[in-house]
């Protein structure tokens, strides 16, 4: 249950919007059809506390974006975070279950 660091050693564009070099976490706030998906500049030693409530500070939240669901024909048991470049276009993909989401990723 650590945090999900994201770190960028280059200024991007992350679906359209500026975030600048960096290292953020990554907070997701997953619903049936859109997930709301937070860069957050603060670290945290966890992702949640012993009650299992996120750690999570929104007044640090530099980036949020809400992403539309792609529905999955496989189950994903295992939430997952990955870099697809298969098209020759970066995106950063978020799967769970019958879910997955994209965000585009370019350099600024």
């Amino acid at each position: 249950n650590e945090a999900t660091t994201f770190e960028s050693n280059k200024d991007l564009k992350v679906d359209g919007v500026f975030l600048p070099k960096g290292r953020y976490t990554l907070w997701t706030v997953p619903r049936d059809s859109m997930w709301t998906v937070m860069f957050n500049t603060q670290q945290y030693e966890w992702g949640v506390n012993e009650k299992m409530e996120p750690m999570w500070d929104p007044n640090y939240d530099y980036l949020n974006l809400e992403v539309p669901v792609e529905p999955l024909d496989k189950v994903v048991e295992k939430f997952t975070i990955a870099f697809d470049n298969t098209t020759g276009d970066l995106a950063l993909t978020m799967a769970w279950d019958h879910t997955k989401i994209t965000i585009p990723i370019t350099s600024y």
